[in-house]
């Protein structure tokens, strides 16, 4: 791998629980506010990648958070490559799977890895992504989804993006 790629120095996970200006009714309860995890993907080159995921729940916020920061040693040092990430993390979840906390988990991961891809080439994600709709099509969380195999067999995909 190329030593100019920014690798992976820190993650950090923020629980926060924000209130909703007009509560919203489904058939499980009244939803009064939007329980968000916050994270941040801190790079050896000074790129942060953010990302943040809805929990459904405000009991779900401290588990979540805390499994973010727990998987730090995972991936530290690690080039900050959302395909290479996804194959990592995938692989320490397999028995797991990826639904649940541990997707949760991992779809922060990956959205703020790709933020930082976005940020490496002088964009905004929604830019970035649709700068290279052509070349491949980033989604959130989409190698937990069973989905590695499409990419790899993209003859255009970005390098960068895989860790190649």
């Amino acid at each position: 791998m190329d030593a100019s790629r920014p690798k992976i120095r820190r993650l950090r996970a923020t629980p926060v629980n924000v209130p909703l200006a007009r509560p919203h009714p489904t058939a499980s309860g009244v939803v009064s506010s939007a329980p968000l995890v916050l994270m941040d993907l801190e790079t050896d080159q000074g790129l942060t990648g953010h990302a943040y995921v809805f929990c459904y729940t405000p009991i779900a916020l401290k588990p979540i958070a805390e499994l973010i920061e727990a998987l730090q040693p995972l991936i530290q040092g690690a080039t900050a490559a959302p395909l290479v990430l996804a194959q990592k993390l995938q692989g320490r979840f397999r028995l797991l799977g990826p639904q649940g906390f541990t997707g949760i988990a991992m779809a922060a991961i990956d959205m703020a890895a790709w933020d930082v891809l976005a940020k490496s080439a002088g964009l905004s994600s929604p830019d970035f992504s649709a700068a290279k709709k052509n070349r491949f099509q980033p989604t959130t969380a989409s190698a937990w989804l069973g989905r590695m195999g499409r990419h790899k067999k993209q003859p255009n995909r970005s390098s960068w993006a895989s860790g190649a």
